[in-house]
């Protein structure tokens, strides 16, 4: 599924409307959409608000579509003397003539109504709220009425998804056609409640060129790499994994186990200190330490043929702060050929690094991201811009993860608290590395090994609640979520 911002939204409807489907017809189906969601909940009595724009046009429309089916509505203009849309102008013409009732804030009981339609302003938020419309939005949010949000409720930037402190909370959003930026970063996607994305006419083409994508389960399936009866370990790459230390030696044994439970044909990881309990989870793989607390510049000679010998190299997990030096060198031997995972302490001197010419991928979270790129603000626009920067690919961990090499963009929301773990993020890197040694791109590789680590968590929260899941079961049971993927 694609997603757009608001501008583009915008644009897609003008160009609908230059094929020949009017802005009044589109009014009527994106009104028709909410009715449906209403009338489902079977209410008595539904207060349709509606602002100035297109966004309170579809909720006039809304209230009319109601009455005439014989469901109580009133309609509450939410923008007096403000500018009003022509849609707004016409939809309410039309409202008057089917003698539908419009009623004042100030004589409104907001508590005697079933459902209240939030129609106030749509994806053109931007923010602040004026001092009206925020004492309309906290009278909604206080009352006990269902909030059904047309598009996406008023308060939140649909491009950032940065909430107005008067941001209303929706039950539900119905939002059209293609989902918002707005709708799945937080704190945004709080706000919206369940999202339902109602198909109207609108000009589909203009999608093709859309680079922004929503990870799901199709994108997961049109990624899994094949497997070949007419195959062997050499098939499915090559891992090496330098990792962890004695503070952390953990990390590695994560990093190794995603790796080949992923499909990776052969993992190796080296540590400085001892990792050697990796063994006992997976006897596969090939390990090796060097008998000291960290690395240091001098190992590179020891692990020169090791890096030659990969297809994919994973560094950083674990490592500490204090092996600048021994990474940057590990990437001097790097060759544009291989795939390079780059993830915890390693990221932190990729600004120090040349990367044209090489493929990488960072792997932060929201502080490793800050730490070399200290203007972050919003997890979609500014990621972009920082791997078209560096030419690199970026998947920036978070409740939600967004992932891009600045020409495409995936958002992952299957995020959950069961993630919240120490552990999680060494354990995507590995799954990361694996894929990529099997095949796929850098982009793609995050992409599927986001899905897989999440979807697993999901469905091991299902049995075991969130409060139990931790990175190991997640590793020892990705064969569930591959399994669903290789089936559908």
């Amino acid at each position: 599924m694609k997603i757009l911002t608001a501008s583009q939204a915008k644009d897609m409807d003008l160009q609908t409307i230059k094929k020949g489907i009017s802005e009044d017809t589109l009014i009527e189906q994106a009104a028709y959409s909410v009715f449906e969601v209403v009338a489902e909940l079977r209410p008595l009595k539904v207060l349709c608000v509606a602002g100035a724009g297109n966004n309170g046009a579809d909720s006039i429309c809304t209230a009319r579509i109601l009455a005439n089916n014989s469901i109580y509505a009133d309609i509450l203009p939410a923008a007096p003397g403000k500018n009003k849309s022509s849609g707004y102008i016409k939809q309410m013409e039309i409202a008057q003539n089917f003698n539908v009732n419009i009623v004042e804030d100030k004589d409104t009981d907001y508590d005697s109504y079933d459902i209240i339609v939030d129609g106030i302003t749509g994806t053109g938020f931007k923010g602040p709220m004026d001092t009206e419309t925020a004492a309309i939005a906290d009278k909604i949010n206080n009352s006990r009425a269902t909030v059904i949000a047309i598009d996406i409720p008023t308060g939140i930037d649909s491009d950032t998804a940065l909430a107005d402190e008067h941001a209303i909370f929706a039950d539900i959003t119905v939002t059209f056609s293609v989902v918002k930026i707005g709708h799945l970063l937080y704190p945004g996607c709080r706000h919206c409640g369940k999202i339902k994305v109602a198909d109207i006419s609108i000009d589909k083409s203009y999608l093709d060129s859309i680079t922004r994508y929503l990870i799901t389960a199709d994108t997961g399936k049109a990624l899994l790499p094949r497997r070949y009866g007419d195959s062997n370990k050499y098939s499915y790459g090559r891992v090496l994994i330098l990792a962890s230390s004695r503070l952390y030696p953990g990390a590695g044994i994560l990093n190794a186990i995603g790796a080949f439970r992923s499909g990776a044909g052969l993992v190796k990881l080296i540590t400085p200190s001892d990792s050697s309990d990796v063994l006992s989870h997976e006897p596969g793989i090939i390990y090796r330490q060097l008998n000291k607390p960290n690395f240091e510049i001098s190992d590179l000679k020891e692990v020169e043929q090791d890096i030659k010998n990969s297809d994919v190299v994973l560094i950083g997990s674990g490592m500490g702060r204090n092996c600048d030096d021994f990474i940057k060198g590990t990437f001097e031997l790097l060759t544009p050929e291989q795939k390079i995972v780059t993830d915890a302490d390693a990221i932190a001197v990729i600004n120090s690094i040349q990367t044209s010419g090489l493929q990488i991928i960072i792997t932060p979270h929201t502080g490793e991201m800050q730490r070399i790129y200290k203007n972050l603000k919003n997890n979609v626009f500014e990621v972009e811009e920082y791997a078209a920067s560096k030419n690199i690919t970026v998947m920036l961990k978070d409740s939600v993860t967004v992932i891009t090499d600045s020409k495409k963009t995936y958002i992952n929301t299957l995020g959950s608290s069961a993630l919240s773990k120490g552990g999680s993020g060494d354990l995507l890197a590995g799954i990361t590395a694996g894929f990529a040694a099997q095949g796929l791109d850098l982009l793609q590789s995050a992409v599927l090994a986001s899905y897989v680590t999440y979807k697993t968590a999901a469905l091991l929260a299902q049995e075991m609640t969130e409060y139990s899941v931790s990175p190991l079961l997640i590793a020892n049971n990705i064969y569930k979520a591959l399994k669903e993927l290789s089936e559908k």
